[in-house]
């Protein structure tokens, strides 16, 4: 499982290896706190498109999805990913986006979730990254690299969290509602 588990600064070195063997890279990132089977989904889907499979996480200082979390930190979001058979290799990114890490690995593919399906160059969405996507787009033409979107079921790691394993109230929730709709 470690050795599946590469350092920030390996990553670019070992995907041009990796391309130089004539293996077609397949990239997924996130935060992936809490597994779960839409995140096994996509990753099965995600393979498909490549030989090697790299997920790379956002640390654990950019994770701004509510109380305590990242419920798991980097190291166990790390491990857990790294468990998964049909990923090759796990990384940490270093920023709060994906763009920097794109550019070290240089996929053939870069692969979101079926939520982007609807995201369309500077048009809003219900995506909250919305801005994070286009550059990531503008990222993917600039080396290149397909972005594939997958048509898995989607679930929410930060939904299970919040209204599973954080008890709160119905008036905190109703508060934390009426917060979540100003900002």
């Amino acid at each position: 499982m470690n050795k599946k588990i590469v350092k920030f600064f390996n990553i670019e070195k070992l995907s041009l290896l990796l391309k130089k063997k004539g293996k077609k890279i397949v990239h997924c990132h996130g935060v992936f706190d809490l597994l779960h089977i839409g995140h096994l989904k996509h990753f099965k889907s995600a393979k498909k498109f490549g030989d090697i499979l790299i997920v790379s996480i956002t640390p654990d200082k950019f994770v701004h999805k509510g109380l305590n979390r990242p419920y798991f930190n980097a190291q166990q979001r790390l491990e857990s990913l790294a468990s998964i058979e049909i990923i090759d290799f796990v990384v940490l990114n270093n920023s709060p986006d994906s763009i920097n890490i794109i550019k070290k690995i240089k996929p053939n593919f870069y692969c979101k979730g079926s939520d982007y399906n609807n995201v369309k160059n500077e048009k809003p969405s219900q995506i909250k990254n919305n801005k994070n996507f286009i550059l990531e787009k503008k990222t993917c033409k600039k080396i290149k690299c397909k972005i594939k979107i997958t048509d898995d079921a989607t679930f929410s790691s930060t939904k299970i969290i919040n209204e599973n394993l954080i008890d709160f109230s119905n008036h905190e929730k109703t508060f934390l509602k009426k917060i979540k709709k100003k900002i």
